[in-house]
């Protein structure tokens, strides 16, 4: 039977340059949020950090059974969560907004880059289209022989930038480049700063 998780806590930790906790509240902020927190990256603008927290459910008898907790849950098509918990030092409170449930895949997400402007903060990532991943057979290493047979299984990856207004609450995305990527960076000058270019 599949149930929903308990709550799960998140603790942020931030280093300085010389890898110590920064002085500003200890280095760290700690943070529970509701559900199982199926969390593979974030990102950080100027007071943030940027969390996207998929739906999750789990399935309890299959994790009694076969002691894989990988395997006993699974990403849903449901809402997604995104949570700004304030960096250390930060004064803001934190905040978590709802992604409307619209059939594109907001799990295993790669972040690019975040930014706030005014009451907006702004998220680059790369993100699946969620195709060909159900039902599609378990691979191992190498995952495939050929180009094409890697194209007919992986789904595809583009970026999209989300826009999260924290006034009224409202979450919107659009698709910045439809070409199929991988590992988007910047320059890490402008890390949680405004960028012009994606490499």
């Amino acid at each position: 039977q599949e149930t929903e998780p308990n709550n799960s806590k998140v603790t942020l930790l931030e280093f300085d340059n010389k890898f110590r906790l920064v002085s500003e509240a200890g280095g760290k902020v700690e943070s529970d949020f509701k559900g199982f927190a199926l969390i593979n990256d974030f990102c950080a603008t100027k007071n943030y950090g940027v969390f996207f927290q998929p739906n999750i459910k789990a399935n309890g008898m299959k994790y009694m059974i076969e002691k894989e907790p990988g395997k006993a849950l699974s990403v849903t098509d449901g809402p997604v969560q995104i949570h700004l918990v304030p960096r250390p030092g930060s004064s803001r409170k934190e905040v978590t907004f709802t992604i409307p449930a619209d059939g594109s895949m907001e799990a295993n997400m790669q972040f690019v880059n975040a930014y706030e402007s005014g009451d907006n903060s702004l998220v680059d990532a790369i993100c699946s289209d969620g195709s060909k991943l159900s039902g599609s057979k378990t691979t191992s290493w190498p995952w495939s022989s050929s180009l094409e047979e890697y194209r007919a299984t992986a789904s595809k990856k583009s970026l999209w930038r989300y826009f999260i207004d924290t006034k009224s609450g409202a979450v919107t995305k659009e698709c910045l480049s439809n070409v199929h990527g991988f590992f988007g960076v910047i320059n890490p000058a402008k890390s949680a700063q405004r960028h012009r270019y994606i490499y």
